[in-house]
């Protein structure tokens, strides 16, 4: 909403609604009067419009994905200066540079860039009456001052020398005012703690070195506004030790069944050093049992161009069931027993990671890992009867001969997606990774996972993943490995989880699959508005098609394969920290029984 105030009586004149757009930002009168530029959000992407108060007509200036802020119409009205990324920012490697100024023709809207500080952030351009200069905000040095363009040559100058800054409340608010006429500037600044509004002359300002794009060193000039008192800042000694920064949401479970009663309760707690230079983690993990123990820790040093991490961690992986109850031809007693197979991992592991970019990184780790296993049987015996427990015993013995790994890896990913409120939305990922383990087992595990995310259409996305999961070599096939995935709904939606599909012929048990997803994923609204709203609920539809083939051991025989597909439709919501999926899923195989509801808890692919 645009609203028009008569200055002199306060009233309200009109009011101008904008229902396509989310937000709108920073509205500058054309010199005629007759129109009005501003800068407004629509769909999470910052454009410059212009409106005709007579027609009310609205015609965009930009549309894409670069931020636009800060219109000011030139005293021709043939122009407007605007801050703008687009000559600094890259859409193929999601990389954001600083904002600088641009040029826009109302008429053609053809973009030219203008001189502006380099190196720094050039926001809040404001014209001299005789469109000669253009005074703006530039933080050279990482403190915010007004300078000034001499548009014939490029000449740069600065006026102000504020050791606190000339900014507003964030740091792209507006915070320049110029009454052209009169040739002067309105400007505010923080000082001992509050913001004051100063005053001064449109003054020449100091020539700022064009090369460097900095004031020059030593310089003086009393045209420049000196704010310099001494009392702005205040010191804090730097402190490298860990100190607690959070604590993450400590949590309860306790449940019965077949496996007897548990009781289970958890916390994880983070430490970091003031400059988040260091990070460390802990969680823990305690219940009824031994086998309910889970300790996890790991540290971050992020100093250096080098990162690096080291963690360990004592971690029981538990399945099992029961048997239905038999009667023993000796008492006709009751008897169940209940299997619980146990895997207890002991690991210690290290890594190192390189970042080329923001985007992309390298990986190396290496680590050590010893895996018992145990099966721990207890059978109870009832009263047919009264159906009373008389007896209960059990017996814990070893279900396979322990193993001690050595374990390696190497992997290159990329990471340029944009999320949305429950997935990415723009933008691509992947990760090509090998990882040889050596010891009591000796094979090599490979992961290829590639994703990519088109918005062909605001705001559909269509996102694709192709991911390859194997492992290779002598072992890959060995029943005392886990799983390459616990659930198939992760990677093939509508099928069965880890309890129902455990045997021997189960996609679970696959020593390689390759799955590829597709899905075309909207907020909810897009069903009913071409329009975004930044109020509504986070919430996302999908259409989607999942399929996978996974390639199952055989003993001393080629692996046999099987197929698995499925589409759907779908909806995430974001609610509570955590992301659900509902979906409706039909199985695309002979043994499809028709439309099956399924639900997931991760966001998406």
């Amino acid at each position: 909403m645009l609203t028009l105030i008569d200055v002199t009586t306060g009233n309200i004149e009109s009011e101008v609604p904008f229902p396509d757009l989310d937000q709108v930002f920073n509205p500058t009168w054309s010199p005629d009067g007759a129109q009005i530029a501003f800068s407004a959000i629509r769909g999470g992407f910052s454009d410059l419009y212009v409106v005709d108060l007579k027609t009310r007509a609205v015609r965009p200036l930009t549309s894409d994905p670069y931020a636009d802020l800060h219109p000011s119409w030139s005293p021709d009205g043939r122009s407007i200066a605007f801050s703008t990324d687009r000559f600094t920012s890259s859409l193929n490697t999601l990389s954001f540079g600083e904002f600088r100024l641009g040029l826009i023709d109302t008429a053609s809207t053809r973009i030219t860039e203008l001189p502006s500080v380099t190196g720094a952030k050039n926001i809040d351009p404001h014209w001299s009456a005789d469109g000669a200069s253009i005074y703006f905000i530039a933080d050279a040095q990482g403190i915010s001052n007004i300078h000034r363009v001499s548009l014939a040559d490029g000449e740069m100058f600065r006026l102000t020398n504020v050791s606190t800054g000339v900014s507003g409340v964030t740091a792209l608010s507006p915070a320049l005012g110029m009454a052209a006429a009169t040739n002067r500037l309105a400007f505010s600044v923080y000082r001992n703690g509050k913001y004051e509004i100063r005053v001064m002359n449109a003054a020449a300002g100091t020539p700022v070195d064009r090369p460097r794009h900095a004031p020059r060193s030593g310089a003086a000039d009393s045209s420049a506004a000196e704010l310099t008192d001494g009392r702005e800042f205040t010191t804090r000694p730097y402190k490298s030790r860990l100190a607690l920064n959070r604590g993450i949401q400590p949590y309860i479970s306790a449940g019965g069944g077949g496996l007897n009663s548990f009781l289970r309760a958890g916390v994880a707690l983070s430490f970091g050093d003031m400059l988040g230079d260091h990070r460390a983690r802990t969680s823990f993990q305690v219940g009824k049992t031994l086998d309910d123990v889970v300790a996890h820790a790991a540290y971050v040093n992020l100093r250096s161009r080098w990162n690096w991490a080291i963690g360990g961690g004592h971690i029981p992986w538990l399945i099992g069931g029961t048997s239905a109850p038999r009667t023993p031809p000796v008492d006709g007693s009751l008897t169940r027993e209940a299997v619980l197979f146990r895997q207890l991992h002991r690991q210690v592991t290290g890594r190192v990671i390189y970042p080329f970019s923001d985007a992309k990184r390298l990986e190396l780790s290496a680590g050590v890992q010893s895996i018992t296993f145990n099966r721990k049987t207890t059978s109870s015996v009832y009263s047919p009867q009264t159906g009373l427990l008389l007896s209960r015993t059990t017996i814990m013995t070893r279900a396979a001969a322990p193993a001690l790994l050595a374990e390696s890896g190497a992997a290159l990913v990329w990471d340029s997606a944009v999320f949305g409120p429950t997935s990415p939305v723009l933008g691509q990922r992947y990760r090509f990774a090998i990882a040889p383990t050596f010891g009591t087992l000796a094979f090599t595990s490979v992961n290829a996972d590639y994703r990519r995310y088109l918005m062909p259409v605001r705001p559909f996305t269509i996102a694709v993943r192709a991911l390859h999961l194997g492992r290779y070599g002598g072992s890959s096939d060995d029943p005392r490995l886990l799983p390459l995935v616990l659930t198939l709904r992760d990677v093939v939606r509508g099928y069965g989880d880890i309890g129902r599909n455990a045997g021997p012929d189960s996609p679970l048990s696959a020593t390689r699959m390759a799955i590829a997803n597709i899905e075309m994923r909207f907020p909810y609204y897009a069903l009913w508005s071409r329009h975004t709203r930044s109020s509504a609920l986070p919430i996302e539809a999908l259409l989607f098609y999942d399929s996978g083939r996974f390639w199952l051991p055989r003993a001393h025989t080629e692996a046999a394969s099987t197929m698995l597909q499925s589409l759907g439709v779908g909806a995430r919501i974001a609610a509570g920290g955590s992301v659900f999926e509902i979906d409706g899923v039909r199985q695309i195989d002979r043994r499809s029984g028709g439309w099956t509801f399924a639900i997931n808890f991760q966001p998406g692919f």
